[in-house]
């Protein structure tokens, strides 16, 4: 596999990959932006393309292509890898040391892909789940997109010919495919069900989700796959895989609940649209959208179920930046019928969606309350809201916008007040987009900086510089050696080459060195007078004239050597 990565390595272009997913900007040798995988407003992320490599001093995210591509589209190592051949165009080949260590994984994904045909051949044969799906809007060539499947109602259909072809039991229950009684009896998980599957961001086969196509009485209309090593639901949105394209290129997302919305939506040319696919909206989510854009419509059904699932997201996006418009369907249609009755309907209503803030205060103007009635249902729903919005100015221009002083007969000052008093609800935020950067701020010390020169020069980022002698003018200096040093900087080994490569560029002078070397002596002497400082006060008040009398020595030469450094730097 070695081979394999070295060979996408030489063909593409650090820069040119993580360019195509985010702004960079030339910063010398090296390029910058805001990082990916943590909030923040001033670019701190570099990638360095002499080596290859890409370093984010707010969050301390470090790596290559792939471990990029890894973290950017939440993927693993063989995901990443098979999305970067296919852009080099490289086959991939794997050592059989290399099959063994992602067997089982492969395997598990071997049996979601298979159970993806499996229901793909099974709906071939049912005349009336095709019928549903075409009654409801889709077409024959959405149907093979996305792969739309059938699970008979059979309890063993799926896992009796998946055993036919060699999976295990325990592989297809690590998959979810099938699940286990009290009494130990496996049967499959999806019956009578028309079949979603889910993809990962490398186009594979991660989850299922089985919607009933008849009225059943008691049976949840949508079942999901259970979470699997495979498959995290907070984490994955329903044809993200497709929509992060159009999302970047846009600038904004579209955000449905359902599988029927977003093939509709998708299917009617907004391929920038994702589903969360029967789950409440989460910040991990969030975290993936933002990489792409800080702009989303929410387009959630237009029931009671709807309108609170709705509000929930919208605080919770603005709570992370985003700016939330909500797309307003008229009637009780959920997104999917809309589009099915007429594309251009939809088309204007995305084009008229409004901010959560304009979105609930029009509805709240709608109901036609008494003053009363008026004034405690804007405390209740638009105060949180305004409370979520990130920045006093946009508070008081959407205040300011809809005259909410005039309608609610309090004073600017006082509002502002009160929505500050307002209790923002609080979210399980995720470590990808609500953490702050821990990393502390690079030291300015000369240690620091000669270390991060050696690691540069290890690594043939600079040159100009004779290492080995660099290491031992270091060691006499500090009467250590050199390994005790390199153990206090070798974990933030990658930080200080970035360091090294923003202050110096490629090329260090030696009067640089110089400079630095100095003002590491310069510290030490002066550490080491501070101590010959306490002990001589101490041999005086102890009055051992004869210790007195060598430490008024040394602390004598030490001045003076730190006059002579002085003095030369000036």
């Amino acid at each position: 596999m070695s081979d394999t990565t070295t060979q996408i390595k030489e063909k593409i272009d650090i820069v040119e990959v993580i360019g195509s997913y985010i702004k960079l900007e030339k910063a010398g040798q090296n390029y910058k932006a805001k990082c990916p995988f943590h909030n923040e407003k001033t670019p701190s992320f570099f990638v360095s393309p002499k080596r290859g490599s890409y370093y984010c001093f707010g969050c301390g995210a470090k790596g290559d292509i792939f471990s990029f591509v890894e973290q950017f589209e939440g993927i693993d190592f063989v995901g990443a890898l098979k999305m970067l051949a296919e852009r080099a165009g490289v086959e991939l080949k794997f050592e059989k040391k290399d099959k063994e260590m992602m067997d089982r994984r492969s395997r598990l994904f071997e049996c979601m892909e298979r159970t993806a045909k499996i229901f793909e051949e099974n709906l071939a044969t049912n005349k009336e789940a095709v019928d549903y799906l075409k009654k409801r809007g889709l077409t024959s060539a959405t149907i093979k997109k996305w792969r739309i499947g059938f699970a008979f109602d059979d309890w063993r259909q799926t896992e009796d010919r998946l055993l036919k072809e060699g999976f295990t039991r325990d592989e297809m229950r690590d998959c979810g495919v099938i699940k286990e009684n009290e009494s130990k009896k496996t049967y499959d998980t999806f019956r009578n069900r028309i079949m979603f599957p889910i993809f990962d961001n490398a186009v594979r086969v991660i989850a299922f989700s089985g919607r009933i196509f008849k009225d059943e009485k008691g049976v949840a209309k949508y079942l999901n796959s259970p979470e699997t090593e495979l498959f995290k639901k907070s984490e994955t949105l329903y044809g993200f895989h497709i929509a992060k394209n159009a999302v970047r290129q846009l600038g904004f997302c579209i955000l449905v609940e359902g599988q029927m919305d977003l093939l509709m939506a998708q299917q009617a040319g907004w391929n920038n649209t994702v589903a969360t696919s029967g789950t409440a909206l989460t910040s991990d989510h969030l975290a993936i959208l933002k990489r792409l854009s800080s702009n989303i419509i929410i387009a959630y059904d237009n029931d009671e179920a709807g309108i609170k699932a709705t509000e929930r997201a919208a605080k919770l996006a603005l709570s992370l930046g985003f700016n939330v418009k909500i797309l307003k369907i008229a009637g009780d249609k959920d997104p999917a019928d809309l589009i099915a009755k007429d594309p251009s309907i939809w088309k204007l209503a995305i084009r008229d969606a409004k901010h959560i803030v304009t979105f609930a205060w029009e509805n709240l103007e709608e109901q036609k309350l008494s003053s009363e009635k008026f004034i405690a249902r804007f405390r209740s729903s638009i105060l949180p809201l305004l409370a979520a919005v990130p920045t006093d100015s946009e508070k008081v221009r959407l205040i300011s916008f809809h005259k909410m002083t005039v309608q609610t007969n309090i004073q600017e000052e006082y509002l502002m007040e009160e929505i500050k008093r307002t209790p923002i609800e609080e979210f399980n935020e995720s470590d990808s987009i609500a953490k702050l950067a821990k990393t502390p701020a690079p030291k300015n010390n000369p240690l620091r900086r000669l270390f991060s020169v050696l690691y540069a020069l290890e690594n043939g980022v600079i040159s100009g510089v004779e290492k080995e002698n660099l290491k031992e003018k270091m060691q006499i200096i500090l009467d250590k050696t050199f390994s005790d040093l390199d153990e206090q900087f070798k974990k933030d080994k990658d930080r200080l080459i970035f360091e090294v490569e923003l202050i110096y560029g490629s090329d260090i002078k030696e009067s640089e060195i110089v400079e630095l070397i100095r003002n590491l002596e310069e510290d030490v002497l002066r550490e080491k007078l501070l101590i010959k400082m306490i002990e001589l006060q101490k041999a005086e008040l102890n009055k051992k004239d004869k210790e007195v009398q060598i430490l008024l020595k040394e602390c004598q030469e030490i001045t003076n050597r730190l006059s002579e450094i002085k003095n030369f730097k000036a």
